[in-house]
């Protein structure tokens, strides 16, 4: 007859049996003629595809789905080896959330001195996991089970147990380095949740607990960045982490509609496409030391040395006095840039030549018309307001319209100038105005957002404004909503909505094989 302390011991050994008398739950059965392939690529550590094919069908309140279990198997090899480090990175979807809920009860209900520290990049994300994810979770436990739990706004405890069994979670960012440290428990594990974007200090100030005895360190994230902890841990520290990937594709819970929606927005090769669905880092390219990459490759980039086009959108980048230069750029849309330009300049002549260039390309509108707000540029608006033309000023630091991608409106417009690229956006201009787009960075902060370098940076890195480009990024700050009830005969006959500038594009000037991966 199994005592109370050998099931424990069992408990404490294999997480597995643990969620399945406490859950029901069990993992997905590998169909018997793929077994021994999942078996030998888990022994030599070789990524194997876990095509759903492979699998039963997942019935929910039935099975862990085989990712989950994954972590499972590599949370019961790190308690009984000397590796006590885990490392998932992970497309979107995939229930990682849930898992690491059921691995910290699991922890918190086997170990009697335990303490769990959580951390995550944002607190949003933090209550994410030890809020509703936990909570979820207990109460779906037994009665008897589900009242040893004590949940408050920071802290998961056992009762009975408060200053020696809990869960406490604390945001990883570089103001707070110390989010980990001062954790000491004969028992202890570390979580990080979304920890691509988790500072490099919280880790390093807690480095000593991580390499305790006693202490279980689990990571997952989405691969956001190509430097810092997490991504380290999957490259020059592999041999120091069970290192797990989960493409979303193979997962039973993520759709196929979620899957083609993000090829759809972004490209299959895209960097989004790689971190959201195939749980892969964003390609390095010429990353610098600051962790910056190009935004542009430059074979996408489609120069030509001149057009007769008449431009229906303005943008203008506007200095003062110096060796900088207001730039007003023009385009519609299939073509743009640079329709004049200025060395000396103030609010007043910027203004004249605005008005003097919309009155040549009458097709551009004050709704069209769209400068920085910045420096000079914040006199401009009132200048050609008193003229009765109402510009948009746009402060490049606002809230993106998308701001889970985009740390501001300057890189999401950006985006869609490289997506406008991407399609068929050309551009007039030389081999240096190439280089000059090619020299704008970009790369992905805290949060996983896209940043682009600051303009200050740019400067020293170019020995110039990128102004032209700025400019040209301007014209890309807003997007028009196609109409609700599309003409159809028309729209299938004549053109097509563009989705990214909301632009119709007359189907005559697409080539038969141009890919229009919105459709």
């Amino acid at each position: 007859m199994t005592t109370d302390l050998q099931l424990y011991q069992s408990y404490q050994k294999d997480i597995l049996l643990w969620i399945e008398d406490m859950f029901g739950l069990i993992p997905q059965r590998v169909l018997p003629e793929y077994q021994a392939l999942l078996e030998d690529c888990r022994e030599t550590g070789e990524y194997q595809p876990m095509r759903l094919s492979m699998f039963e069908q997942f019935v929910k309140g039935k099975h862990i789905t085989r990712h989950q279990y994954e972590v499972c198997l590599a949370i019961n090899r790190a308690i009984n080896g000397d590796i006590k480090k885990i490392s998932i990175r992970s497309g979107h979807g995939v229930g990682k959330s849930s898992i690491f809920a059921i691995v910290i009860l699991w922890f918190l209900f086997c170990y009697f001195q335990s303490i769990v520290g959580c951390t995550a990049p944002t607190s949003s994300q933090m209550n994410d996991v030890l809020r509703k994810e936990l909570s979820l979770w207990i109460n779906r436990l037994p009665e008897d089970i589900k009242k040893l739990y004590e949940r408050t706004s920071e802290y998961i405890r056992v009762a009975g147990y408060d200053e020696t069994r809990f869960a406490r979670a604390r945001t990883g960012k570089k103001e707070n380095p110390e989010a980990l440290a001062g954790l000491h428990a004969d028992d202890l594990m570390i979580v990080a949740d979304e920890a691509s974007g988790v500072a490099e200090e919280v880790f390093t100030t807690s480095e000593s607990a991580l390499t305790n005895e006693n202490t279980l360190f689990l990571m997952i994230s989405n691969p956001t960045r190509t430097e810092w902890y997490f991504y380290d841990s999957h490259t020059r520290l592999s041999d120091l982490f069970h290192c797990l990937h989960f493409n979303s594709e193979e997962s039973p819970i993520v759709s196929k509609k979620f899957v083609d929606s993000i090829i759809a927005k972004f490209w299959e090769d895209s960097d989004e496409h790689r971190v959201r669905v195939l749980g892969e880092f964003p390609r390095i390219g010429e990353m610098d030391d600051k962790g910056y990459m190009p935004l542009f490759d430059r074979g996408e980039i489609k120069f030509i040395q001149e057009s007769s086009f008449i431009p229906h959108t303005l943008g203008i980048d506007a200095w003062g006095e110096g060796k900088d230069k207001s730039i007003w750029v023009g385009r519609d849309s299939y073509i743009g840039w640079v329709l004049a330009e200025e060395s000396r300049s103030n609010e007043k002549t910027i203004a004249q030549k605005t008005l003097t260039l919309i009155t040549k390309y009458p097709r551009i509108t004050d709704k069209k018309t769209f400068y920085d707000n910045f420096g000079v540029g914040a006199n401009v608006g009132t200048e050609l307001a008193y003229v009765g033309y109402k510009a948009k000023w746009c402060n490049n630091g606002d809230k993106a319209d998308d701001p889970d991608r985009f740390a501001n409106k300057r890189a999401e417009c950006y985006r869609r100038l490289k997506e406008a690229v991407k399609l068929w956006f050309q551009i007039v201009g030389t081999e240096q105005e190439r280089d000059d787009l090619f020299k704008i960075k970009f790369k992905r902060n805290q949060r996983g957002q896209i940043q682009i370098m600051p303009k200050l940076e740019m400067k020293k890195l170019m020995g110039k404004s990128p102004d032209r480009p700025d400019a040209l990024a301007l014209t890309f700050w807003e997007t028009d909503k196609p109409p609700k009830k599309a003409n159809k005969s028309q729209n299938s006959e004549k053109y097509i909505i563009n989705p990214i500038t909301g632009e119709k594009i007359v189907k005559k000037h697409l080539s038969r094989n141009q890919r229009l991966p919105w459709l």
